[in-house]
């Protein structure tokens, strides 16, 4: 079902990045520390954290480490998740996930991360106030930026390249770029009823708020499901990998199409803005041509950090993604290899990489 709540509270972290940055990235919830200092109670994610999307028992891997953690802060678990215990649960999930797990389950009705208050006054209950308690779950936009806006403890559940802490810096700021030219681009449509622009000017404007739609949409989405199966990560590496590269291509055309604006701009002889005065009802004309041609300079520098950015980003995660490859070869795992990656992308990669293709 649809999270309006993650929805409307996104732009907090379009605002502010620092909203999404977790303060402890963990592989597995197995790597969870034992009594993280300061922490007195816990809030935790159901799906693909304790437990596999749609099970109501823990993973049995997890077994052990949700024992030592129920005895670290005994009644000061709260499970939190955005199916269990929310108005899509009308199947009695949260009981039987509290029956198996012996730990409570918040019932809310807004999803997370706008549920934050129910949770504080949860744990405040039970002498526990917000810097105290560490939340720990695999969404930036939900788990983390709740922890953050509680004024709590973000721990990131994730097996991803995302765990990178150069590649997290760089999609924020990558994002940030993206947002910019957003703006920008709606600007030049907003501010810049013009004469004399050339076609291409809009059309440039155009393809940029198009990709800047995209990418973070993109960037979400292979962010968003993460498994905890070690086998489903590595498809999930695959999968970003390609994602990535549909990004440096079609940033690439925004760049050329972006450049050429530019040069078309700066040829261009007079632009004028046409003014009308509903007071006098009369149209003047104003000579703005030193400032679209300062505004198309900005967007062209913005388009070159994103298409940098896209293929700094996309270098890291190939990088990765040949070192998990070639691990894989050193033991010996070709034929499964051959069966769980997409077509005969391991092979490619490989011959690629040695230069042998």
């Amino acid at each position: 079902m649809l999270n309006l709540s993650a929805t409307l509270h996104v732009w907090k972290a379009v605002a502010n990045p620092a909203l999404v940055n977790p303060q402890l990235i963990v592989p597995t919830f197995q790597h969870l520390p034992h009594h993280l200092p300061h922490i007195r109670g816990m809030v935790l994610d159901k799906d693909n954290c304790i437990a596999k999307d749609h099970d109501d028992r823990v993973w049995p891997a997890y077994e052990e480490r949700w024992s030592s953690l129920k005895e670290e802060y005994p009644g000061r678990l709260l499970i939190v998740s955005n199916s269990a215990g929310t108005n899509d649960d009308v199947d009695g999930q949260a009981q039987r996930l509290e029956k198996n797990t012996g730990v409570p389950v918040l019932r809310h009705s807004t999803k997370k991360p706008g549920c934050w208050p129910e949770i504080v006054a949860w744990f405040g209950q039970r002498g526990v106030a917000p810097h105290e308690i560490a939340v720990v779950g695999d969404r930036l936009f939900t788990d983390i930026l709740m922890a953050n806006m509680m004024g709590s403890y973000g721990v990131a559940n994730w097996d991803a390249i995302f765990s990178d802490p150069k590649m997290f810096s760089s999609m924020l700021i990558y994002i940030a770029f993206m947002m910019a030219q957003l703006g920008l681009s709606y600007a030049g449509f907003v501010y810049f009823e013009v004469e004399n622009r050339p076609a291409i000017y809009s059309v440039s404007l155009l393809y940029n708020i198009f990709a800047s739609y995209f990418f973070p949409i993109l960037i979400a989405s292979t962010m968003e499901e993460n498994l905890e199966n070690p086998f489903e990560s590595l498809r999930k590496e695959v999968r970003a990998c390609q994602g990535f590269l549909v990004c440096v291509c079609i940033q690439a055309a925004a760049l050329a199409l972006s450049a050429w604006s530019t040069v078309r701009i700066l040829q261009t002889g007079q632009v004028l803005l046409v003014d009308y005065d509903y007071v006098s009802r009369s149209t003047k004309k104003i000579d703005v041509t030193s400032m679209i041609k300062v505004f198309q300079v900005v967007s062209l520098s913005l388009t070159v950090f994103g298409f940098l950015m896209s293929l700094v980003n996309f270098v890291i995660t190939r990088n990765r993604l040949i070192r998990y490859l070639h691990r894989i070869e050193r033991e010996g795992e070709h034929e499964w290899a051959g069966h769980n990656l997409p077509d005969d992308f391991y092979e490619r990669c490989l011959k690629t990489h040695r230069g042998t293709a």
